[in-house]
């Protein structure tokens, strides 16, 4: 079997930890972490290209994760904002 390649950044137990605090933040730290991971990819430059396939697609999957998390988490600040300033505004003087 042959040695995997590297990934870019390397992923640390800090990136993978993810605070289970049960409160209004913990849905956003869950997608914010694998949206973390997202941001890592196969390094496969130097490598044959039959071997390299299997690794770019794996790479260009990683990027439309990335895009989907990125907009999910854009979608749930917005409502979380909104939620915000609506409770303010309820709040008596």
């Amino acid at each position: 079997m042959p040695d995997l390649p590297s990934i870019d950044p390397p992923l640390t137990e800090q990136v993978i930890e993810i605070d289970a605090t049960p409160n209004e933040d913990y849905p956003l730290r869950i997608l914010r972490t694998y949206r973390h991971r997202a941001s890592t990819h196969w390094k496969v430059s130097g490598l044959p290209p039959e071997r390299t396939l299997i690794y770019d697609l794996m790479n260009e999957q990683q990027d439309q994760r990335a895009e989907i998390l990125d907009k999910t988490i854009q979608i749930l600040e917005r409502i979380r904002g909104k939620n915000s300033d609506d409770n303010q505004q309820r709040t008596p003087e």
